[in-house]
């Protein structure tokens, strides 16, 4: 005979699942009991993932396709609500349509932070600042049977990411804790920092081994029952009445934690609360002052070219520019928008050109267009948040970035912003600037020196880290180019003995930046290339990285190879 059950071992973030199950067989006149034992928690947790990553794979090609109709709709109303008379139904109409649409933008938004192709910004951002704009937010708003507790005892609480995507999933985490709370208790917000290791982070898939911020939001609630433990981050799923909520609320936690290179966590027993934790991998970056934006006035003058596959939003946004005095030539494909480009006949004062398009996609039309005229100014929108793909162009010379759907004061700023970015065109790239280029694969390094070349640019180029030194020892090198995983001596190492004020460093990996840095092979002061890359990224993070070198801007002799 047989038996078997699932038991838990331990408790909190040490619990363990695991299937023991029980064989009696007979051995002569003796019986035994043969017992096997199998840890299910790294399976339970995989397949928690994989399901949630489909559907967030799911909820993302929705939410794009939802934000093209809604900037069609925003716009079609915002331009009805400013002709229609003062006060009059039409305008209260106009803007009532508005307003639902602005509320299913946040849905849509809601839908790409779980799907993680929301996140806009990578920047060096103060956890304990996001929890504290929180709190006052929380102070005003919240029914004084809620007694807040701040608990902000992490020594450090740097993190990259998105600041307005943090604020959004701390304060969901908070709106839920307060529901659970029904006739008052405790909401405590804490933030520690912790060392994650292997072992956690294989039952925790999207989890990096090493120092992490955590940001725990806890209550004294009803709890959440352990048989719906496993879903309530799937979009749509929610225990509240109707009208009380969307169920997109951890959701798009889950989604933010992601995209953040981080994990949620959460801990719950009826009866007795929850709580919910962010982690966050921790960053040795300064936090930046940012300053405030001045406001532009919503007109403008030229020629914008408008190409977007979808009738509607292109319909839209012509409709836009040409409403704000703009002349608007609006194109349906890339192809289309390269032939036309290559045959004008008068100036065009910028390109808003969608991402996402069957055929030439957005990447290959700017690159099209850019080979005709490389300083024309380049509006990109797209359904999709500011992901990778979007991030790389970017990175490769386009001027600014519109998430959909978006208005008439948000195109035009970002056309005006484009059209004022300094031009940065090839030929006037400096050839005095001399790189310490250090690649061990033979195949990739001539062509890396090719391209460097003919940006101007004087190129020693090594092998390997002995041999960089010796070249870095005869000449005067402004930049020092390295692969970080290398023989015998690695980027990092070749970099720390060559370190001299004014000296840049650019290092290039296969790793993520995030896992990089967490695997200690890249500082945060030097520049980061992921592999692989296009000639004209590596072009712009060079010259950035030059651009940004701290202290002494003269050219340094580096030290000649120890004996």
């Amino acid at each position: 005979s047989s038996a078997a059950r699932a038991v838990e071992v331990g408790g909190g973030l040490a619990a363990r699942h695991a299937r023991v199950a029980v064989d009696l067989v007979s051995v002569g006149s003796r019986r035994l009991a043969i017992v096997f034992v199998s840890d299910t928690t790294a399976e339970e947790h995989l397949r928690e993932s994989q399901k949630l990553e489909a559907i967030g794979q799911l909820a993302g090609g929705i939410a794009h396709d939802f934000n093209n109709v809604l900037t069609g709709i925003l716009a079609h109303a915002g331009i009805l609500a400013d002709r229609a008379a003062h006060g009059s139904e039409v305008q209260q109409v106009a803007r009532t349509i508005t307003t639902a649409a602005n509320r299913a933008a946040a849905l849509t938004g809601q839908l790409l932070g779980f799907a993680r192709r929301g996140k806009l910004l990578t920047a060096p951002l103060d956890a304990h600042a996001v929890v504290r704009e929180v709190i006052r937010l929380l102070d005003r708003t919240f029914d004084k049977n809620i007694r807040i507790v701040e608990r902000l005892t992490a020594p450090r609480s740097v993190v990259l990411g998105d600041p307005g995507q943090l604020h959004h999933a701390v304060l969901n985490l908070a709106v839920n804790a307060r529901d659970a709370m029904p006739l008052g208790g405790e909401l405590a917000i804490e933030t520690a920092v912790v060392e994650l290791d292997a072992r956690w982070c294989e039952q925790h898939p999207g989890a990096s081994p090493g120092e992490h911020v955590a940001l725990t939001v806890g209550d004294t609630g009803h709890g959440i029952p352990k048989d719906i433990q496993g879903r309530i981050f799937e979009p749509f799923f929610t225990t509240k009445e109707p009208g009380r909520g969307t169920g997109m609320g951890l959701a798009m936690v889950y989604g933010i934690a992601r995209n953040h290179g981080g994990v949620v966590h959460v801990e719950s027993e009826e009866g007795r609360g929850s709580r919910f934790t962010i982690f966050l991998p921790l960053s040795r970056a300064e936090v930046a002052a940012v300053e405030a934006a001045s406001p532009r006035a919503v007109e403008g003058s030229g020629l914008v070219v408008v190409v977007d596959d979808d009738d509607v939003p292109r319909g839209a946004v012509a409709l836009m520019l040409r409403n704000v005095g703009y002349d608007v030539v609006a194109l349906a494909s890339g192809e289309e928008a390269v032939q036309w480009y290559r045959a004008r006949t008068r100036p065009v004062t910028a390109v808003v050109v969608d991402l996402v398009m069957p055929g030439m996609d957005g990447g290959e039309c700017y690159r099209g267009i850019r080979e005709i005229d490389p300083e024309v100014p380049v509006v990109l929108v797209s359904g999709y948040g500011r992901d990778g793909r979007a991030q790389e162009l970017l990175d490769e010379g386009v001027h600014a970035f519109l998430q959909k759907p978006f208005g008439a004061p948000e195109l035009v700023e970002a056309i005006a912003r484009a059209a004022s970015a300094p031009a940065r065109s090839q030929d006037a790239l400096p050839a005095s600037e001399t790189i310490l280029l250090v690649e061990d694969e033979d195949d990739v390094r001539p062509a890396m020196e090719h391209i460097l070349r003919s940006r101007g640019y004087r190129v020693l180029a090594a092998h390997h880290g002995r041999e960089a030194l010796e070249l870095a020892g005869e000449s005067e090198i402004d930049l020092l180019l390295t692969d970080i995983a290398m023989p015998e001596m690695g980027g990092p190492e070749l970099a720390h003995r060559l370190a001299r004020p004014g000296l840049a460093v650019l290092y290039m990996s296969g790793l993520e930046l995030h896992r990089a840095r967490r695997d200690g092979v890249a500082s945060e002061e030097a520049g980061f290339l992921q592999k692989p890359f296009t000639p004209d990224l590596l072009a712009r993070a060079v010259r950035d990285a030059l651009d940004r070198r701290g202290g002494s801007s003269r050219r340094l002799q580096a030290p000649r190879p120890e004996a």
